[in-house]
């Protein structure tokens, strides 16, 4: 009896997919959301945007895997193996985030402001010019303050961080 192992991205999957996928599902839910504040809509729309998304996360998360070019995956290879359990965890983590978010966005003192933001800035350490840039995963408005959400949704893997140190001779005036 032999057994063949089927080489297919069940087998390749990467933590940073997991990562991916529950930003963008984050990403979709409060896009919608900050469209309908910004259209003065209640609570009650959101409310139902977010019970409408819970209900289906699976099928969004499904969709976004199947839509990814690179993963070129079949809906079949949603099926079983790492991807199966992925998609298991990201509709487990998205769903008890947005029982959070129901309960925060009910008292109707929080705006979101945007989503996926990138920034840049530059910044003086100990005489050392660096360009700081990255990106906000939510900004929105508490209460009358700003607040800064990051998602955390997996490991940082200490290669990827990187500090760019700006030449500022080159940019400034002669």
């Amino acid at each position: 009896c032999r057994i063949y192992r089927r080489d297919t991205f069940n087998d390749k999957i990467e933590s940073n997919i997991i990562g991916t996928l529950t930003h963008h599902a984050f990403e979709n839910v409060f896009n919608e959301i900050k469209f309908l504040q910004e259209n003065k809509k209640r609570y009650a729309d959101y409310k139902a945007v977010i019970e409408d998304y819970a209900k289906h996360v699976e099928e969004h998360v499904r969709q976004m895997l199947l839509d990814d070019k690179e993963l070129k995956l079949q809906k079949h290879d949603l099926e079983y193996g790492r991807i199966f359990l992925a998609i298991q965890i990201i509709v487990k983590d998205v769903s008890h985030y947005l029982d959070k978010v129901h309960e925060e966005l009910s008292g109707d003192t929080v705006s979101i402001l945007g989503n996926e933001l990138s920034v840049g800035f530059p910044m003086d350490v100990e005489g050392n010019s660096m360009y700081i840039k990255g990106s906000i995963d939510r900004l929105q408005k508490e209460d009358g303050h700003l607040k800064v959400v990051d998602y955390k949704t997996g490991k940082v893997n200490k290669d990827a961080l990187k500090f760019q140190i700006p030449n500022f001779d080159e940019h400034s005036p002669k």
